[in-house]
């Protein structure tokens, strides 16, 4: 059974983080909406990640719902994506966080962050 998709650009540009002294460790998106989406599936959320230095772990949370956490180094251009659990993503208003955390101070970009969702039939 074939299903109809839409897709979101969360954000085109990179974001930088850093958990080391005085940088900036979180972001929080612009709110999106989705009015066409059947939240009763499970959308994918896509992004890009460089790691320009350390080990630090990047979250990701979706209406205060943490929907990613990895540890490690991505390198440059790594990308990466989620599946979302379908009760997560809502009609409007989402708020997508970007954190970085860890014991080990590390820096990244984050960016073309999208979501990809089933819509309505």
């Amino acid at each position: 059974m074939t299903a109809a998709m839409n897709t979101i650009n969360i954000q085109d540009g990179s974001v930088r983080l850093t958990n080391k002294a005085g940088g900036d460790p979180d972001f929080t998106f612009p709110l999106f909406d989705v009015p066409d989406a059947n939240l009763g599936y499970r959308p994918t959320l896509v992004f890009r990640v460089d790691r320009d230095w350390g080990t630090s772990t990047l979250e990701l949370l979706l209406n205060d719902e943490s929907v990613y956490r990895e540890t490690g180094s991505y390198g440059s251009g790594a990308s990466d994506h989620e599946i979302v659990d379908h009760d997560i993503l809502v009609a409007t208003g989402n708020k997508l966080e970007a954190i970085v955390t860890g014991a080990n101070p590390g820096e990244l970009r984050l960016s073309d962050v999208q979501m990809s969702y089933q819509v309505i039939a």
